[in-house]
């Protein structure tokens, strides 16, 4: 895979990339990013295609980093502890997660992922500002996890496509408003297999509305 390191007061950009495994290695991340929030670089993450990857792209630590329009396909199913995912930020400062399309197993608009497909379309992890939208998950055991204190995040106009399960919060994981009846997020969920919200383990039966426009 391509690997990111910090930098001071610039601009980094990885881009129009072509990433595949074959074979099946213990670890293999496509693209991953350790920044630091508090220097000045940005991260420009634009128009890549991973293939077949455990974790495919990884940000942690950044400061308004960019991942838009990168296509991450037959995302391998995880094992044990070790949970995969198409894209993660973690510890991050207004990330910026727009436009990507994420199909953990070949797509072929038929059944919905499966439990033991434990695999995560994006996740959001500790990160503060988050904004997520416009993208496209299909066909994952999780479309998008939430882990862990994520404020002012906004998730909006995303097509969650036959996962499993819609939303899953973890480590008492919560996000910012996520639309009201006037606001509404207008996040598409299309044969979402169970619930769209999955109760957080740590505050039983409270799931996050997700107010969607209705018609």
């Amino acid at each position: 895979g391509c690997l990111c390191l910090v930098g001071s007061e610039m601009c980094i950009r990885d881009s129009n990339n072509t990433i595949n495994w074959t074979g099946n290695p213990v670890s293999a991340t496509g693209i991953r990013v350790l920044g630091d929030k508090f220097e000045n670089e940005r991260y420009y993450i634009l128009s890549n295609t991973i293939s077949k990857p455990k974790y495919g792209i990884d940000i942690q630590t950044t400061y308004g980093t960019l991942v838009q329009d990168n296509t991450i396909e037959d995302l391998r199913t995880s094992s044990g502890l070790l949970k995969n995912y198409g894209i993660r930020s973690l510890n991050c400062y207004k990330p910026v997660i727009s436009s990507n399309t994420i199909t953990p197993v070949p797509f072929n608009g038929n059944q919905p992922g499966v439990s033991s497909d434990i695999n995560t379309g994006i996740q959001i992890e500790n990160t503060w500002a988050a904004t997520l939208n416009c993208n496209v998950i299909r066909k994952s055991g999780t479309a998008l996890v939430v882990s862990g204190a994520n404020p002012m995040a906004t998730i909006t106009n995303n097509d969650f496509v036959k996962s499993y399960y819609g939303i899953y919060s973890k480590n008492s994981g919560y996000t910012g408003d996520l639309g009201d009846d006037t606001h509404p997020a207008d996040n598409q969920w299309v044969g979402i297999a169970n619930s769209r919200q999955q109760y957080s383990p740590i505050t039983v039966n409270s799931p996050d509305q997700m107010f969607c426009r209705s018609n």
